[in-house]
């Protein structure tokens, strides 16, 4: 097994900030297919993986699999900023986590503290920045070469807050994140 804490998820670069991605650092777990989204563990199926968040399930129930993966179109997913740490088990685990025979990865979320601790964050990578490719594409209905068109535009925001509300007894933690992609089109 291993554990990837909160140093590493603020501060190593993924692709999307889909949390679950961290997991492909622990040996012998890879992503099946980066399309889908899904995880496998020591060369099981990605259906046959165990996703808990708190403790608690985080599998798709009908298809197997973790939430927001491959048959899902729009589907609320946790915050990169949410994530405080989590344990990546391949082989060998206990009882307690049952119903896999591939791995389990146990997510741990942040919660609040005795002090106000918040964060921002702002992406944009757009295609106005970019160059175009100076090779040619042959486009077989219009037999003729084409100028390939940039690549998308996308943005990702978002921020997270955590803090008291009674001292030393409740606190308050939210994290929000949000991307918008504008994907450009060939007409024909």
């Amino acid at each position: 097994s291993s554990t990837v804490n909160s140093t590493a998820i603020t501060n190593l670069p993924i692709n999307g900030r889909r949390f679950q991605d961290f997991a492909v650092l622990t040996p012998t777990v890879q992503s099946n297919d980066g399309t889908r989204g899904q995880l496998s563990f020591a060369g099981q199926r990605a259906i046959y993986s165990n996703v808990m968040l708190d403790g608690a399930d985080y599998n798709q129930p009908f298809f197997g699999g973790i939430r927001g993966g491959e048959r899902s179109n729009f589907i609320l997913t946790v915050p990169q900023s949410a994530i405080q740490e989590f344990q990546v088990v391949t082989t060998g685990y206990t009882a307690e986590y049952g119903r896999s025979t591939g791995g389990v990865m146990n997510t741990v979320t942040k919660s609040g503290g005795n002090n106000v601790h918040g964060e921002a964050f702002y992406q944009n990578r757009n295609r106005d920045w970019s160059a175009e490719s100076p090779i040619p594409v042959f486009d077989p209905l219009a037999r003729q070469n084409i100028k390939v068109t940039p690549s998308e535009t996308l943005s990702q925001y978002g921020g997270a807050i955590g803090g008291p509300i009674k001292k030393d007894k409740l606190f308050v933690f939210g994290a929000i994140e949000s991307q918008k992609a504008d994907i450009p089109r060939r007409s024909v």
